[in-house]
């Protein structure tokens, strides 16, 4: 396609994907207009700074911070092109005072701090409450050979002191025995596997399928 040069205006061909703000014709015309670069004010402090024609834009500014303060001042709130109303006023589900929060961020409970959060938290997300309620397993006892710290050895150096899990994401270096079948009681060696401490905090939850995983590991394992 024809387009002219941003500084002697000759008319030149350029390809769709290479079109740019300002073209240039030749190196020199580039270089001469990087060269001859203009003094206007920063659009906040109105300090007096250079730019090159080329990079000239309807507001200019010294350096961040002058932009940053420009962008409070004239384009957060309702001057903002994206603008949509801001802030929806709501009610705290614990003190039930109103607060502000953006649309995005309102889930089904919301808090106007951490200290609501946390007396919410501690009546309607204890025992049976909570998503991850197990029927009270947790509580109970382990199986008598659990205190041989031997026992427990012997699994590790089964698996040669490494996480089993194929997927961890080897953010922790603490080796623990983790139930497979998540019954305390049940210390088999074909129950037992181990993995890192931070594996054994994410069976917690899709329990179903890492029951089925480590199974399949320990399977392999006794092949």
């Amino acid at each position: 396609m024809k387009t002219n040069c941003a500084l002697c205006n000759k008319e030149i061909k350029i390809r769709p994907d290479k079109l740019k703000k300002n073209n240039f014709c030749s190196h020199k015309c580039h270089w001469i207009s990087l060269k001859n670069r203009i003094k206007i004010p920063c659009s906040w402090c109105e300090k007096i700074i250079e730019r090159v024609p080329s990079e000239l834009k309807e507001n200019n500014f010294c350096d961040r911070e002058c932009y940053r303060l420009w962008q409070i001042e004239n384009i957060n709130g309702d001057n903002h092109p994206s603008w949509q109303g801001g802030k929806l006023r709501i009610k705290c589900d614990w003190c039930k005072k109103w607060f502000e929060k953006i649309p995005s961020q309102i889930l089904k409970n919301n808090f106007c701090n951490q200290e609501c959060f946390g007396k919410w938290r501690s009546i309607y997300q204890i025992g049976e409450n909570n998503p991850n309620w197990q029927e009270g397993i947790s509580a109970e006892p382990y199986c008598d050979v659990w205190t041989d710290k031997e026992y427990k050895e012997s699994i590790k150096k089964r698996d040669n002191y490494e996480c089993q899990n194929e997927w961890c994401w080897k953010t922790s270096n603490r080796l623990c025995i983790h139930h497979i079948d998540y019954n305390k009681k049940n210390c088999n060696p074909l129950n037992l596997i181990t993995i890192c401490q931070s594996c054994n905090a994410r069976a917690n939850i899709r329990r179903i399928f890492w029951q089925a995983y480590y199974n399949l590991i320990n399977y392999r394992w006794r092949k």
